[in-house]
């Protein structure tokens, strides 16, 4: 599993987080650090789920198991997790 941050800002941005997932070849990607509605000074994670290709599962919800996740596919999983509610 590879939880990576994919907003820019003061970390790694789309382009070089998808460089990363293609040479570590992780068998679950999760993006993380990015544009949200509580955080809004980085970018959204479209740039590096366009860019990376992959099926992308959206979750509503910011909880799940790796069984869940992972299934039996052969090929890696992209999860995005809801964000947390902003109160």
């Amino acid at each position: 599993m590879l939880l990576i941050p994919v907003g820019a800002g003061p970390t790694i941005g789309g382009a070089g987080a998808v460089a990363l997932v293609r040479e570590l070849a992780p068998r679950l990607v999760v993006p993380m650090h990015y544009r949200t509605a509580a955080l809004n000074f980085l970018d959204p994670p479209d740039a590096f789920l366009d860019a990376l290709g992959a099926a992308v599962t959206k979750l509503e919800s910011s909880e799940a198991t790796l069984d869940d996740l992972l299934g039996t596919r052969d090929a890696p999983a992209v999860v995005l997790f809801a964000p947390p509610a902003s109160d």
